[in-house]
């Protein structure tokens, strides 16, 4: 007979606390195959259950497989194989958000937004209006993005970038690692990308991850050097020429047309243009895309909407050229879009409204204030005659070199300790840094609020100061 201690005051239900002691026998081998159980009226009695309760135990023994039933007989235990009991081990802890960093109380991250200047009213107001008007968005959307938002792409990369192209051309997808999971195949899997160094570190982290070769190319004042990527035996090039990260060089017209002109050379070559960051410029106009120049055909354009709406909101795009474009639809329009369609529908409300352009003049309003703030409290520091701001008029972020006789690591190191969080431009370096780079910092200042930058930059400073004046005493 089966004794079991149930739990009558227990939120399971008694029928699965029988289940599983039974389901348990049976696994170890407690139960032999074929061996008969007790019968529901029983069990039941043995239990002080209801039959009702032991019939419903063992209708789901049989439905998965670990009882049979025989008309007239009775319930017999089927031939499973015991499981040997595992040793788990147990998981380590670790926090929400990897990062090599402790907490900090100052945050210059290149990757953030101001949240307090998100558009929420507006946003939702949308999205209730799509809720109302539109049912079809419960329905799957077209593989490269719904139809709508891809018009609007195109009305928005003629207006603001120059390039001409068609809604054909357009394909959505839920951030930069789902589009060159797409292109990847596309290009060939033994194709070998060159990387800007430094660069972007999560370019080549999604092409090893794919087992894709990459090379890394230097850079010189206008961008990726053409000589280099010549001997690299590449096929492929990602460039971001308005406002190259973390360096922020603008690539000038001439070396855009170069590297058209190489592309055009052979043939499987394609230039990749990140235009990420494009939209925020503090002056002048900006230089136009390299899609947008004669000669174009080898060039697939990405962007984003990460940096001008929210990093959530996983909104990328990319456009192809037709002979990739063929290639995506014989190999790709039976996929489903990675982009929800209920976000694609209020994005292409906010475009096709004008909100998306007024929404981008006030943050560049709002940046530019930050960004004068930010060299302000620098140039009023105490260190200032020791610190050299490159800055450019786009981007959301500044490069320091500072010299005042820290290396990198321990300008990064000290800041790190005083609770503010940097990065130095080593990070971003594929192959070694250059012997003769000085110490330079990368500083992102859009996510940081506008009323904490001064306090940042003052406790930043005295990070530096204190780790300076400790260094003088080690030596003496």
């Amino acid at each position: 007979m089966i004794t079991a201690i149930l739990d009558k005051s227990s939120s399971v239900p008694l029928y699965e606390q029988l289940y599983r002691e039974i389901r348990t026998r049976i696994e170890s081998g407690e139960f032999k195959a074929g061996e008969k159980l007790p019968s529901k009226r029983k069990l039941a009695q043995h239990l002080g259950i209801s039959q009702l309760t032991v019939q419903n135990t063992y209708t789901q023994l049989v439905a998965e497989g670990y009882v049979y039933a025989i008309p007239k007989s009775g319930y017999y235990a089927e031939a499973i194989e015991p499981v040997p009991a595992v040793q788990e081990e147990p998981l380590s802890t670790f926090s929400d958000r990897p990062t090599d960093f402790p907490c900090c109380q100052y945050d210059f991250a290149t990757n953030a937004v101001d949240p307090d200047a998100f558009p929420f009213a507006t946003w939702a107001h949308i999205a209730r209006q799509v809720l109302r008007e539109h049912a079809g968005i419960l329905n799957a959307s077209h593989p490269q993005g719904l139809p709508a938002l891809r018009e609007e792409i195109v009305r928005y990369l003629y207006r603001f970038r120059g390039i001409r192209t068609s809604p054909e051309q357009i394909v959505l997808g839920a951030g930069s690692e789902a589009l060159f999971a797409i292109l990847i195949p596309l290009l060939g899997r033994t194709s070998i990308f060159a990387l800007e160094d430094p660069g972007y570190r999560k370019i080549g982290q999604i092409l090893e991850d794919h087992n894709v070769s990459s090379v890394p190319i230097p850079l010189d004042a206008d961008g990726m050097q053409l000589s280099e990527l010549r001997k690299s035996g590449a096929s492929v090039a990602h460039i971001s020429p308005s406002h190259q990260f973390p360096t922020g060089i603008v690539m000038p017209v001439s070396r855009r047309l170069a590297l058209l002109k190489w592309a055009g050379e052979a043939p499987g070559r394609y230039i990749i243009e990140s235009d990420y960051d494009s939209e925020f410029r503090f002056c002048g106009n900006p230089l136009p895309a390299c899609r947008s120049l004669e000669g174009s055909g080898r060039v697939i354009y990405l962007n984003t909407f990460t940096k001008s709406l929210a990093p959530s909101l996983r909104i990328s795009y990319m456009v192809l050229p037709p002979e990739l474009l063929t290639l995506y639809r014989n190999r790709y329009l039976r996929y489903a879009c990675t982009v929800p369609s209920f976000e694609q529908a209020i994005l292409c409300e906010f475009l096709h409204n004008g909100m998306f352009e007024r929404h981008l003049n006030r943050m560049c309003k709002l940046y530019r204030k930050k960004r004068d703030l930010l060299i302000a409290a620098i140039q009023g520091s105490p260190l200032s005659s020791h610190i050299e701001i490159a800055e450019s008029n786009a981007g959301l972020h500044l490069l320091l070199r500072v010299q005042i006789g820290l290396h990198e690591q321990e300008l990064v190191s000290a800041a790190s300790a005083c609770g503010v969080r940097i990065r130095g431009i080593s990070e971003y370096y594929r192959s070694s840094a250059p012997d003769d780079l000085s110490p330079t910092l990368v500083i992102g200042y859009s996510g940081m609020p506008t009323e904490t930058l001064s306090a940042a930059v003052e406790t930043l400073i005295r990070a530096w100061m204190f780790a300076c004046a400790q260094k003088k005493l080690t030596r003496l």
